[in-house]
């Protein structure tokens, strides 16, 4: 499942988007002061220069009632892939045996079973998808402060995992209905 890569860039995207262009100071914990980290480099060759920040100078890339409505959208795609995870393998099997030539009735019925679950939680990874379109559309409408690399993430995010459980049902189904 290659589902973690969007979180990763989501969770780098969001530290980056606290604070833009600057980066708080690593303590020393033997001289008890901070200490610029190692020096870095831009794409130019200029030193990337470190700014020690205060928790009063930090800000969110999101007003709280739009992250609080966009995190819930992403906590519910989550569960859903979650769900997924558990699933698949369980439908992959029964739907081998389904697909069989010599497959009973009893193990068809149960492939349709398992592929009606499936199914089910394509419609509601399909919901959150619309969701999030729909909150992507009224954030960038508008005219609050947003971070574009966030919501992108957030929308790819919820994108990926749509996309991947509806790729496991057309694989399934064509699978089965194949050997019907």
């Amino acid at each position: 499942m290659n589902i973690l890569k969007p979180f990763a860039v989501a969770l780098a995207a969001f530290c980056l988007a606290v604070a833009p262009g600057a980066h708080a100071a690593a303590p020393d914990a033997s001289a008890g002061q901070t200490q610029p980290p190692p020096a870095a480099s831009t794409p130019a060759g200029k030193p990337t220069r470190f700014v020690e920040q205060g928790l009063d100078a930090l800000s969110s890339p999101f007003t709280r009632p739009t992250v609080l409505r966009l995190n819930a959208i992403v906590a519910r795609a989550k569960t859903s892939i979650d769900a997924f995870d558990k699933l698949a393998p369980v439908v992959r099997a029964s739907v081998s045996a389904g697909a069989k030539p010599n497959a009973t009735n009893a193990a068809k019925k149960a492939a349709t079973l398992q592929m009606g679950r499936l199914m089910a939680l394509a419609a509601k990874a399909a919901t959150e998808q619309s969701a999030m379109k729909a909150a992507e559309k009224q954030v960038r409408a508008s005219g609050e402060k947003y971070n574009d690399t966030l919501l992108s993430a957030m929308v790819g995010f919820v994108d990926e995992v749509t996309s991947e459980i509806n790729d496991e049902v057309g694989q399934l189904s064509a699978r089965l209905a194949a050997r019907r």
